[in-house]
């Protein structure tokens, strides 16, 4: 990875041609997105904009087709990478994926609602079942229908978010490989969020759509600066711990594996590292 973002760095053209590349392959867009990012880190907004708007070329492509994931994640990544730099905060940062996820779920629906309404009515189909197998089948199948609609554009929309913050975090690790080794590791080790900032996100995802059915396209969304802020406490106890690395890929392998477990396993303890510092105490029991 290092001899990529190298390349990246030779020039302007060796950087677009890289991230156009990436745009144009199925599935390989984020990394594409990740070489606007860098630059935009690196350089600022001029020649951020310049990598942007060549790179974008093949992403509107895939949009024309009805396929707006690559240019969603474009630029959403851009978005945070220029965020970053001016502000030097995660936490901001990862904020800006809910007004992303709100612009992402007006693209999904405007270019693909026939895919869309194929989702809701293979889920809708789904849940009915289910209901029925436990002896529930008095729901309002056009209310359901609805709120599944809200919900499978807010996991489309999650998914393209996710791939972004993969693609900001990717472009911020070259960055420092090449510039400043260890200091994305140090981000990484004390990216923490507050405990009012997790407490709004936690109470929000658990009662937004109960009082406003349209945010459920948002509550896949909010779930991602929580995953994040409990990778980087993973992370933080590792190297606080001086545990070997190993740790890190069972970590991941179990994420991969056993999602549906881990990852609101992850978020739950994001939101108790949020008002109980673990990484905080442990230092302090650590150093005395």
């Amino acid at each position: 990875m290092g001899g990529i973002a190298g390349f990246i760095m030779r020039g302007r053209w060796q950087a677009v041609a890289f991230a156009a590349g990436m745009m144009a392959l199925p599935m390989m867009y984020w990394l594409g997105a990740a070489a606007v990012a860098l630059v935009w880190l690196r350089f600022g907004s001029r020649e951020g904009v310049s990598t942007l708007m060549w790179s974008s070329l093949p992403a509107l492509a895939w949009a024309a087709t009805g396929q707006p994931s690559a240019l969603i994640c474009l630029l959403t990544t851009a978005m945070m990478a220029a965020w970053l730099r001016r502000s030097v905060s995660w936490t901001q940062t990862l904020l800006l994926v809910i007004p992303a996820s709100a612009v992402s779920a007006g693209v999904i629906l405007g270019l693909m609602p026939q895919a869309v309404d194929m989702l809701v009515s293979m889920v809708q189909q789904f849940v009915a079942t289910q209901l029925k197998n436990f002896g529930n089948s008095g729901v309002d199948q056009d209310q359901m229908a609805l709120v599944l609609r809200y919900i499978v554009i807010g996991v489309l929309g999650w998914f393209n978010l996710l791939l972004s913050v993969m693609a900001l975090i990717l472009a911020r690790r070259w960055q420092a490989a090449l510039y400043n080794p260890g200091g994305f590791q140090s981000e990484l080790h004390q990216l923490r969020l507050s405990a009012g900032m997790a407490g709004a996100l936690l109470l929000t995802m658990m009662l937004g759509a109960s009082l406003w059915k349209p945010l459920a396209v948002l509550l896949p969304a909010l779930s991602i600066p929580l995953l994040i802020a409990g990778i980087g406490l993973v992370h933080g106890t590792v190297g606080l711990r001086g545990l070997s690395h190993h740790w890190l890929i069972v970590f991941y392998l179990l994420l991969m594996f056993m999602t549906q477990v881990m990852y609101p396993l992850i978020v739950l303890l994001a939101c108790l590292d949020s008002l109980i510092d673990f990484r905080g105490r442990m230092r302090k029991r650590l150093q005395g």
